[in-house]
């Protein structure tokens, strides 16, 4: 559909996969051993039209996260964007996200794409679908080295970009704001019944204000 009317598709996939998180055979934070592995996973009788492999030393969450991954960014398509968030909503055996290989094979299988959270563009503050009044896109981060940017600055702020935090920053970094909101009374797929879906018209109006 997005192809059919000139649509660039972006794709939102959480850290945490609730399935794997309240599965009693879950892999997530099973407290597997890292370990080289080779994505994507060979699956018999499944081969993948994109021959790219990858090798990453990692555990057996992130093993089955990067085949997702590997899917997504093959099977379906041109992706425009890719959204992650830092959802650790539930903590099982300590689960380590490893988003350095998650980043790599972004940036080998979709190279044109955006990375939402990880350096690219960044999240509003909130998940009403609106920004602030002043929304700054240069922003100050502090850390020592300008690789991640996550976590470094209080999203929720109502300025961030205000000269004296500008003065003090390690770095200024170029980063634009997206604007993020459930069309249902929740997230992801409810039954109809219980979760009323936003109007067409209501939908908009978010896109013009953001």
């Amino acid at each position: 559909s997005c192809q059919k009317y000139g649509i660039k598709l972006g794709v939102y996939l959480s850290p945490a996969d609730l399935y794997q998180i309240e599965n009693p055979k879950g892999l997530y934070g099973n407290l597997s051993q890292y370990s080289k592995r080779t994505i994507p996973r060979e699956v018999p009788g499944r081969p993948f039209s994109n021959k790219t492999k990858f090798e990453f030393e990692v555990d057996d969450y992130n093993e089955y996260f990067l085949n997702q991954l590997f899917e997504i960014l093959t099977e379906y398509g041109p992706i425009h964007e890719v959204w992650f968030d830092g959802a650790h909503p539930k903590r099982k055996g300590g689960q380590k996200y490893n988003y350095e290989a998650w980043k790599k094979v972004v940036r080998t299988l979709a190279p044109k794409a955006v990375m939402f959270n990880r350096g690219d563009v960044r999240w509003c503050g909130n998940e009403g679908g609106h920004t602030r009044k002043t929304e700054w896109n240069v922003l100050p981060f502090n850390n020592t080295e300008l690789t991640e940017f996550t976590d470094t600055t209080g999203w929720e702020d109502e300025n961030l970009g205000i000269r004296e935090r500008l003065y003090n920053a390690r770095f200024l970094h170029y980063q634009q704001a997206e604007v993020d909101t459930s069309i249902r009374e929740g997230w992801f797929y409810r039954d109809d019944v219980y979760q009323k879906v936003r109007s067409a018209d209501d939908v908009f109006d978010i896109y013009e204000r953001s």
